[in-house]
């Protein structure tokens, strides 16, 4: 992950996402915290390459949210992320929408399109 706690912060979802299989051996003591930390540092890297102006504007959200900067970083990075990696299931956007009430993302979407926080995103 990196150092840089809102960066890391905002990439959480999708890291863990895309290393869950890593997760899962070390926590069944059947993989190594080495793999997990190898899979984190890769994605990271994968997100930040491909999506890093959404990543970093919704950092900056994350880490002064009364800033003014929150206008749609969260929205920016999820449609980035979807573009490119093919994130998003009709579930997950039915779990995400009855769990909202406090988004940043602007009111005329159908709540099914809304977003939740950058940490459960992708679960």
């Amino acid at each position: 992950m990196s150092r840089d706690p809102a960066v890391a912060a905002a990439s959480f979802g999708f890291v863990n996402h895309r290393c869950a299989k890593d997760v899962k051996a070390f926590q069944e003591q059947k993989g190594s915290s080495e793999a997990v930390k190898a899979c984190f540092a890769k994605e990271t890297k994968t997100l930040t390459s491909t999506c890093g102006k959404e990543v970093h504007a919704f950092a900056e959200c994350l880490a002064d949210p009364e800033s003014g900067s929150c206008s749609r970083p969260e929205w920016d990075l999820r449609v980035c992320v979807r573009s490119n990696f093919g994130f998003d299931s009709a579930l997950e956007q039915k779990k995400q929408a009855a769990r909202l009430s406090k988004s940043t993302v602007p009111t005329e979407l159908a709540d099914s399109e809304k977003l939740e926080t950058a940490a459960s995103r992708w679960k």
